[in-house]
């Protein structure tokens, strides 16, 4: 069960399970952005393992998009060339290890259509760098 937190010092909202735990788990740790399906906590605990904290964001230049691949449809993040100031929603998931990021990135780059980008979300006050996943 995830419980929501408040830092008032960069108006940021987030979620942890461990209500005991650590403040401001946006501080330390690698961080995923993802816009899809892995902004369900109950997926990506299965993919890594554990319920990580996570918070409701938003990186600019960027859309959900998709392409049929193989007679597939497949889901993409792509640059938005069209609006470099379009505004993407998603969730950022923090304070992961290496480890879990390998975990993400087998999943994300298993299909070998997506390729790993650097990306600055903007959560509450804050500009942070995270990893995510857009179309090759």
């Amino acid at each position: 069960m995830y419980e929501p937190r408040y830092d008032a010092e960069h108006q940021a909202v987030y979620f942890v399970s461990d209500p005991q735990g650590d403040s401001a788990p946006f501080s330390r740790g690698l961080r995923a952005f993802v816009c899809g399906g892995m902004q369900n906590p109950e997926k990506m605990a299965g993919i890594i393992g554990r319920q990580a904290a996570f918070a409701p964001c938003c990186v600019q230049g960027y859309m959900r998009t998709s392409a049929v691949i193989d007679g597939d449809e497949i889901p993409f993040m792509a640059p938005d060339e069209q609006d470099p100031h379009s505004v993407l929603t998603g969730v950022v998931w923090l304070d992961l290890g290496q480890d879990e990021l390998e975990k993400i990135e087998q999943f994300e780059l298993g299909s070998g259509h997506r390729k790993r980008v650097e990306v600055r979300v903007l959560l509450g006050e804050l500009r942070l760098n995270a990893y995510t996943y857009i179309r090759k």
